[in-house]
């Protein structure tokens, strides 16, 4: 598919030579199932994952693309779990409720209604996004699953000292959005599952990543990991900033004044 480049009044900034050799992940995790304990998933929709590595000159290039069934597969990536950032979308706290031990449900038995500061503050800034509450929880049986996988991934990963500060939550639409806005590019964001919103976001990712395509990233799910491993090169960078706070968890995001040349 060709992509018509997205008009940027103010250029984003180049990623510093800093980033050469270092290395970049970003997962668009899917829902998981119940009775697999979250591990796994619908196997006709594995998630996917998308390695980035930082060159000399400040841009990155793709180094794996992978589809996973299951947490365990993609636990077992020795690329995934020494990235130097490991970004992931989907939440990785709650408002508070809890999964049951082991993780068969949710444990709605003391859950209070309440939302997440840094969801509360994405959409003060005119970004959609799935609430992560206890009305979804109870009410929207894929959004529920798919929070909880994600809850059990940040679990797991949490179990592993080494990746302690570089596993990440990050919401990719906002990744696009703010970036699309910070550039002053021309006219509005159209969403994902168009065309025209197809490639404004390929165009974006080629602004850090110049060798990306649609052919590697078939999907709006792959748009959406490649967009979660340019964030996660942006926090190493001291390029990103967190929403939220510890009761809810972090949201990152692009710190725009810092990837914008005014």
């Amino acid at each position: 598919m060709a992509i018509t480049p997205t008009p940027a009044a103010k250029p984003i900034r180049r990623l510093p030579a800093s980033v050469a050799g270092r290395r970049f992940v970003g997962v668009d995790l899917t829902a998981g199932t119940w009775s697999t304990l979250l591990d796994g998933g619908n196997p006709r929709r594995p998630f996917p994952v998308v390695e980035l590595v930082g060159n000399r000159d400040g841009s990155l290039s793709l180094a794996n693309i992978r589809a996973c069934a299951t947490l365990q597969e993609f636990l077992a990536l020795k690329w995934t779990v020494e990235a130097d950032r490991l970004v992931i979308d989907g939440p990785c706290k709650t408002n508070g409720i809890q999964l049951l031990s082991p993780p068969t449900n949710w444990n709605f038995a003391d859950a209070t209604p309440g939302i997440r500061l840094a969801e509360q503050q994405l959409a003060a800034m005119d970004v959609g996004l799935f609430w992560t509450t206890l009305a979804t929880l109870q009410r929207f049986d894929g959004a529920s699953r798919w929070i909880a996988r994600s809850i059990r991934l940040f679990d797991l990963l949490s179990k592993d000292p080494a990746m302690a500060g570089n596993c990440l939550e990050t919401h990719p639409h906002a990744v696009f959005f703010f970036l699309h806005r910070a550039a002053g590019a021309d006219g509005p964001l159209f969403a994902k599952t168009t065309a025209m919103g197809r490639s404004q976001r390929l165009s974006i990712l080629n602004w850090f990543a110049p060798d990306l395509d649609g052919k590697q990233l078939p999907t709006h799910d792959h748009v959406d990991a490649a967009a979660a491993a340019i964030l996660g090169a942006m926090h190493w960078c001291g390029r990103a900033t967190a929403l939220g706070d510890a009761v809810g968890g972090s949201i990152w995001i692009p710190d725009l004044p810092a990837m914008v040349d005014e």
